[in-house]
């Protein structure tokens, strides 16, 4: 990657995408919002996603978001 990065995680069982997404933007008891802050961060253009399984919290979603991607050529 290039430029800035971050993931969000959201632990447990969501109906949709939509509610993940609402988890992050909500960030409850996070007092800085640090994931509100990052998804909406402009220079953020790029994503990817996973979601799995999780011993505790039965499901987990990881997003990662970047402003740049940069290929092995690009080095």
């Amino acid at each position: 990657w290039g430029g800035s990065i971050f993931e969000a995680i959201d632990y447990g069982i969501r109906e949709c995408a939509r509610d993940t997404v609402l988890a992050w933007l909500v960030d409850d008891g996070v007092p800085k919002r640090i994931h509100r802050q990052n998804l909406l961060f402009k220079d953020h253009k790029h994503l990817g996603v996973a979601k799995g399984g999780h011993k505790v919290s039965k499901e987990c979603t990881v997003a990662v978001f970047a402003a740049q991607v940069v290929t092995k050529e690009d080095i």
